[in-house]
Order: structure tokens, then sequence, then C-alpha cells
């Protein structure tokens, strides 16, 4: 975050408001809990930049904490970005289509 220009990918509460604090824009792509498991279930057996390993199943800690990402994670990540709206560009997606005619709009 020293540079001019950053990307920071990850959800990580701990960190969150430093990064809010060091940011203009949030994209937050604020899924149904359907698409999320999908998406998760998707990833195993394929090759990720972000780990050094491919795993074979689906953590079940991981499984747990997407379930219960609504009741834990949401409403603090929803109560940090009202507190920064008036100085950051939040862009909230609800579908992979928001996101896709976001993208295809640039």
């Amino acid at each position: 975050m020293q540079s001019d220009r950053w990307i920071i990918d990850g959800n990580y509460l701990y960190t969150l408001p430093l990064r809010l604090d060091h940011c203009d824009t949030v994209i937050f792509f604020d899924l149904p809990i359907d698409i999320c498991l999908e998406g998760a279930l998707n990833r195993i057996g394929k090759p990720r930049e972000d780990l050094p390993w491919s795993e074979d199943e689906i953590d079940p800690e991981f499984y747990q904490w997407i379930l219960d990402f609504p009741q834990n994670q949401l409403p603090v990540i929803n109560d940090l970005l009202t507190s920064y709206a008036h100085k950051l560009n939040i862009i909230r997606f609800r579908t992979r289509n928001e996101a896709d005619a976001f993208i295809a709009s640039l």
C-alpha cells in the first residue's frame, strides 16, 4: 500500500480498516451463499496461483466459514463500508452477471 496504485484481493476483517483507510475504491462481491459454495467447489483439483498445492477436497472449516459468512462477516463488512462511504467509491456486485457487465462497460 506504499505505492500510488495497488490491488488487494481477499476478505480479511482484521486488516479491512487499514485497507479502507488507504484505498479509493472497493469492489465487493456480495454473492449468494450457493454461488460462493459453487465457486469454492469448482476450484477443487485446479491449480491456483495463491496456493502452492492443489486441494482435492473442500476444507470443512472453510465450507462452514462460507455458510456462516452472512451472520459473522457480512454485518461487519457492511458497517465498515457504510462508515467509509463518504470517502470511497464502493462497487457492489450481487451477481457474476453484474460484474461481467461492469467489466464490459470499461
